[in-house]
């Protein structure tokens, strides 16, 4: 199934959050004062929110109330998380076919600058992953985010918690939603996440100007019918 993306640099928000949402419970304090909490969420789920976007162009007001109007009823789209300041890519360069020759008009494919593919195969709810990396313009550090196109839960977002250089793999959370096989693309330079709505998406006018004060997504999942 083909999704909507949602993409915040249309409205050009004040504020853009982006994490992950996580559920811990209580087991009590010990007599020894210490609290034990059990995460009970399977590492959790992402949110994004956008804040007070810039709906003063009518046309773009238009697009706002149309994805409103889109996603009523927790119909879910794909999320762009829209961070490329802490992401380890360096935008687009041009490159010729394989052998060397320019398009039929002399100009060049615009392709990104990452390059990033799983190793080996890893399973669902796996939290360590073998990457080859191609081509990457910064070296891994973490804290980077990361998308998967998955075949049957589409685009899921994920974050490196630790990195093993000599091992060359990286360690991440959430686990992974579906199973990933060796070559699958990573996308560093622009996650993304199957998400819906909560909440409202507004755009009240005032002084004949829309406004509002932003959206916010949590993860969605599909039921058993899918998408």
């Amino acid at each position: 199934m083909a999704l909507k993306v949602f993409s915040p640099c249309i409205f050009s928000p004040d504020g853009i959050e982006a994490d992950r949402e996580q559920k811990v419970i209580s087991g009590g304090t010990s007599l020894s004062g210490a609290d034990d909490t059990i995460a009970t969420d399977g590492g959790g789920r992402w949110f994004a929110q956008f804040s007070e976007p810039y709906l003063d162009e009518p046309v773009i007001a238009k697009t706002w109330r149309a994805l409103s109007a889109h996603l009523s009823g927790a119909r879910p789209i794909i999320v762009r998380l829209c961070d490329a300041r802490h992401q380890p890519a360096g935008g687009f360069v041009e490159v010729p076919h394989s052998d060397g020759t320019p398009l039929s008009d002399d100009t060049l494919y615009v392709s990104g600058e990452t390059d990033v593919r799983a190793a080996t195969d890893a399973p669902l709810r796996a939290t360590t992953l073998a990457v080859d990396v191609v081509s990457l313009p910064e070296d891994l550090t973490g804290g980077e985010r990361f998308s998967i196109q998955h075949p049957t839960m589409l685009d899921r977002a994920y974050e490196i918690s630790d990195i093993d250089v000599d091992a060359g793999t990286i360690t991440f959370e959430p686990p992974l939603r579906e199973a990933v096989s060796a070559g699958t693309p990573i996308n560093f330079e622009d996650p993304r996440c199957v998400m819906r709505i909560d909440g409202a998406m507004s755009s009240p006018t005032r002084m004949g100007f829309a406004e509002s004060p932003g959206v916010r997504f949590v993860e969605h999942f599909p039921g058993p019918g899918g998408y």
